[in-house]
């Protein structure tokens, strides 16, 4: 964490700072317990500034941005301070979002196009927010993996480029029907200047023209790779049930909220289940190493438990930190259903002192939601009262433990994967309903419909009245680089959909060219690894993962598994771009290291 990611923390848009002239200096929490302090954005008042501001100085100000060709699109005067804090600094803030509209925000380095930038100006102004689309048909995508690729990172290496992710996408904005391809370079941050990147991006676009890639432009923009942790667990219960909305987590259904029990600050998402081919009794689940093994916390070596003699890596549901915030959504929902109570009495009582039909009518249809709430607010403090009893200890909510583990390498996909025996006491033939993802009761259901089924011509996604996505297969490789079917824009694309323990459900578009990952460890060795990318569904939707969603399942509108949730391409605090392990070279790796034909439809007999 550095001061450039966390100097604006608290900040709803989570800005990035480039530069200051402040000499206070800024310094990361140490310690135990230690947490970042939240700043917030305050009116300037009365300041000498106020009286020069707009009759020159501001001009002077733009002109001289202007210049200098920094490509700024606000300047404000306001006060920036920590919560709590009585007074505040009054800062000259200037804003210069090229990307705005991407989750992150990234910041531009360089680019060779010569189409030109401005900043939006005049009365009602406002920023064009950018998203990404999935490439489509190419002719980049033939040569890509074969050669291109590789030829553009050893480019990168003799030039010393600190680079993190090299992504080939589609970056317009959002109010506009099409948009240009774009090789989108992503470098760490203050590694590379202006000037150094201009002439990287030139040498990557010779580079492109080399294969007769002529419409092509490349963009470098700072940018790293992150990777995204009792009884026995409920039968997923019907979407109109009173609790259907807070105890989803504590059901068997994909999406389970994990750690190591010996490093519960660290969690993850356990992705699906699996069962070895003749097995019907033991169910394993699959999730990301670095949920369950955090990489400061292990030397990345091989695990694998043989037998009982040998101590046990457990996995839990919930860190105690996040149980406790589970317990919280519970309360807050029988709080929200308290006062929808009270709501309900005081109209009865106020349509009560009238006798015509409308008002007898009204009142028939609030005593139905009154009863409905009653019942809703019994059925909540009943769970409530059953959670904080039965699963308050890191013991109670004891999952299962790791068998098998490789170390996570990038010998072309990343490797990152774990198998987790779950314990019979928590899922059994009894509770157990397959691999299914909840798609939940937030959701609107013509709302998550629209953005699964895009395009009409393709519309596989159905919701069913028990709201379970049930998985039904894997998706090919050549399907991954090959959609057959279009999103939005009648471009070749694949839409998925994830439950994770951060972001929840979200809905993404697969990007038909994958992309590459590099990995930086102690500051100098390096690892890249190929990856499938996902891009948010649209610059509204906020971004597909973030992380906590390491380890979930990405699968498409039919049900078919797609890959492993692994990492995402941003800045610390968000992920412009997610990158997942394809399920076909996973399975593959998992029968490799022994694991019999994994099945990723199990059923379990008693």
């Amino acid at each position: 964490m550095t001061e450039t990611d966390l100097y604006y923390y608290g900040l709803r848009s989570k800005p990035k700072l480039v530069a200051r002239t402040g000499t206070t200096p800024w310094e990361a929490p140490t310690g135990p317990g230690a947490y970042y302090r939240v700043k917030e954005l305050r009116p300037v008042g009365n300041h000498p500034l106020r009286d020069v501001w707009e009759d020159n100085l501001a001009f002077k100000l733009h002109a001289l941005l202007d210049s200098n060709q920094v490509k700024w699109t606000s300047t404000d005067i306001v006060r920036i301070g920590y919560v709590g804090e009585s007074s505040a600094p009054v800062i000259l803030w200037i804003a210069a979002f090229y990307y705005y509209g991407l989750p992150s925000t990234p910041k531009l380095v360089a680019r060779t196009s010569t189409t030109p930038w401005e900043a939006p100006s005049g009365p009602g102004a406002y920023h064009r927010a950018k998203e990404l689309h999935p490439v489509g048909n190419h002719p980049l995508q033939d040569v890509w993996e074969d050669n291109l690729a590789l030829k553009l990172h050893a480019l990168l290496e003799s030039k010393k480029v600190k680079w993190t992710s090299t992504d080939v996408v589609r970056i317009g904005y959002a109010d506009e029907p099409s948009a240009p391809v774009i090789l989108w370079i992503g470098v760490m941050p203050a590694s590379l200047s202006d000037d150094d990147g201009a002439v990287v991006a030139s040498q990557c676009r010779e580079l492109l023209k080399e294969y007769n890639i002529d419409d092509v432009e490349v963009e470098i923009r700072e940018s790293v790779v992150t990777l995204s942790a009792g009884p026995r667990l409920l039968n997923p219960v019907d979407p109109y049930d009173p609790i259907a909305s807070v105890c989803e987590p504590l059901t068997t259904t994909l999406g389970l909220p994990i750690c190591a029990q010996s490093t519960p600050w660290a969690e993850g998402t356990g992705g699906f289940f699996i069962t070895e081919e003749g097995d019907t009794r033991r169910l394993l689940l699959i999730t990301a190493r670095h949920v369950v093994f955090p990489s400061h916390s292990n030397q990345n070596n091989h695990f694998e438990h043989r037998n009982t003699s040998q101590p046990r890596h457990n996995v839990t549901l919930f860190g105690d930190s996040a149980f406790k915030k589970f317990l919280q959504s519970i309360q807050i929902e029988i709080e929200e259903n308290a006062i929808m109570t009270d709501i309900h009495e005081r109209r009865i009582e106020y349509v009560e002192e009238n006798e015509d039909a409308r008002a007898k009518m009204a009142r028939q249809n609030t005593e139905f939601k009154l009863a409905e709430t009653r019942r809703a607010a019994k059925a909540l403090d009943i769970f409530h009262q059953d959670v904080s009893t039965h699963w308050v200890t890191p013991e109670s909510r004891a999952l299962g433990h790791v068998i098998l583990s490789p170390p996570i390498s990038s010998d072309g996909y990343t490797e990152d994967w774990a198998v987790i025996e779950i314990d019979a006491s928590k899922v059994n033939a009894d509770n157990f309903v397959g691999n299914v993802i909840d798609l939940g009761t937030d959701v609107l259901v013509g709302g998550l419909s629209h953005k699964m089924n895009p395009n009409r011509k393709n519309a596989y996604f159905t919701w069913l009245p028990d709201s379970l996505l049930k998985l039904t297969g894997i998706i090919p490789d050549d399907e991954m680089r090959h959609p057959t079917t279009r999103d939005q824009n009648n471009e070749p694309c694949i839409m998925v959909i994830k439950r994770g323990n951060t972001t929840g459900l979200t809905v993404g578009r697969a990007n038909g060219i994958l992309s590459y990952a590099r990995m930086y460890y102690d500051g100098e060795n390096t690892k890249t690894s190929k990856e499938w990318a996902i891009l948010p569904f649209d610059h509204n939707s906020g971004p597909f993962s973030e992380r906590g969603d390491s380890g979930s399942v990405i699968v498409d509108g039919r049900g078919r598994i797609g890959g492993l949730l692994t990492s995402g391409a941003g800045t610390i605090l968000s992920s412009d771009i997610t990158y997942a392990t394809p399920i076909c070279f996973l399975l593959q790796r998992m029968q490799d290291h022994g694991l019999r034909k994994p099945n990723v439809t199990p059923t379990l007999r008693a």
